[in-house]
């Protein structure tokens, strides 16, 4: 029964992360439909963000807001990077 558990658990999280994962890289296909899952208040559906962060006892809007900014700081260095690499160019 607990490694029934165990796997379970594995899978919550590695939905969670592989939602986080797609969010960070905006070229995926699925990047709207993952926006969504992890910005909707829904407890709907079993394997809804809300839910499995619940579950492991997450600050859901923590880890919002933690997603939200390492994006921010990706697309930043990319558009620095962008920038210099344009500099060098010239």
């Amino acid at each position: 029964m607990d490694s029934n558990l165990y796997r379970c658990e594995k899978l919550l999280l590695a939905i969670l992360w592989q939602a986080i994962a797609d969010y960070l890289n905006t070229s995926t296909v699925q990047y709207y439909q993952v926006e969504a899952w992890l910005f909707s208040d829904s407890q709907k559906f079993v394997f809804s963000f809300v839910r499995i962060c619940g579950y492991f006892g997450y600050d859901i809007d923590y880890l919002r807001r933690m997603t939200i900014a390492k994006k921010e700081r990706k697309e930043r260095g990319l558009g620095m990077f962008l920038s210099i690499a344009d500099e060098a160019l010239k």
